[in-house]
């Protein structure tokens, strides 16, 4: 949550520090801070243990969650970028849902009209005005504003977004999945036409915005109905094809995944905080790129780098305690 102004966590910044915890006979204590934080982002706990977190705050607002019913996913997609550009509405969601995903999850009901695409956005409750300005330029109409956690679903928002919105929809429909696919931030709109176009007969899409590296850019794919994997890869094919770079949620080895990259710093702090290999054996350095019970042809968060330095032979922070 808050990505659509901040960025990933894994951008500089949003993470200020990191205690970490050594997995040895008499175990020690290292302050990461700066860059070094990404060492621990997206490393699937094989690098210590985290005993602390500092992070930076923001205003507090009070949120207002609205969903917004466009007549097509390319208008709720429009809208959400043009809105994520607005540096002056302070927002904290923006995830837009192909129809008929607004009826694939259950607890929605029948608040977004027949046909319509949704755009489920969490914005400050003084720009709601602004934004419904902003909707209706692209033909949305506001079907829900009501206070964060007081919708008529029965949860806050952005329990029907990211990754929480296919758990939404697998209570009703399980045979569904989806894959991680990143938009760069050139041409989203025509690039999401593009891929809609190319496979969207698998499933409706899903399409998430938000920052990283302090530009826009997109995350989503079908709602697939799995089949094999001979499926999915084809749609990995196709969409990295298309210019999108896509991760395999569908394995558990962090070099696998693809989301992360391995350098020998990450080696470092492996070797100084687990010297007995002890910390989630087979998913990190450990655990080579063909060892992947799915092999979807995926290259990975290609040129989003998950903030580990190339620095090769640099050595990993030390104890501070």
């Amino acid at each position: 949550m808050g990505s659509c102004a901040f960025g990933m966590l894994r951008d500089p910044g949003n993470i200020l520090g990191v205690e970490l915890m050594s997995v040895e006979e008499t175990p020690r204590l290292v302050e990461l801070r700066g860059e070094d934080c990404a060492l621990v982002q997206h490393a699937y706990g094989t690098t210590g243990v985290i005993t602390g977190l500092e992070l930076p705050l923001a205003p507090a607002h009070p949120w207002i969650e609205a969903v917004i019913a466009f007549p097509d996913l390319l208008d709720a997609a429009a809208f959400g970028i043009a809105l994520a550009a607005e540096a002056g509405i302070a927002k904290k969601l923006i995830s837009v849902q192909e129809w008929p995903v607004p009826r694939m999850m259950r607890a929605l009901g029948d608040i977004v009209p027949d046909g319509c695409s949704m755009a489920a956005c969490m914005v400050a409750r003084r720009n709601l005005p602004d934004v419904t300005a902003l909707a209706a330029m692209r033909g949305g109409q506001l079907v829900v504003a009501v206070p964060e956690g007081e919708g008529p679903y029965g949860a806050p928002l952005y329990e029907f977004s990211l990754g929480h919105a296919l758990r939404q929809i697998q209570k009703a429909h399980p045979r569904r999945t989806v894959l991680q696919g990143m938009f760069p931030p050139d041409g989203l709109l025509e690039r999401l036409a593009a891929v809609r176009a190319a496979v969207g007969a698998a499933g409706p899409m899903r399409f998430e915005i938000f920052r990283s590296q302090g530009a826009l850019v997109g995350m989503g794919s079908p709602y697939v109905e799995f089949e094999s994997e001979a499926q999915l890869a084809d749609i990995v094919t196709t969409m990295q094809a298309l210019g999108v770079s896509v991760a395999n949620s569908h394995v558990t080895g962090v070099r696998a995944v693809g989301i992360k990259r391995l350098d020998e710093r990450d080696a470092a702090l492996k070797r100084a905080m687990d010297p007995h290999g002890l910390l989630n054996p087979g998913k990190g350095l450990d655990a080579p790129e063909d060892t992947a019970r799915t092999s979807l042809g995926t290259r990975g968060w290609a040129g989003y780098p998950a903030g580990s330095s190339s620095r090769e032979g640099v050595a990993p922070p030390q104890a501070t305690a």
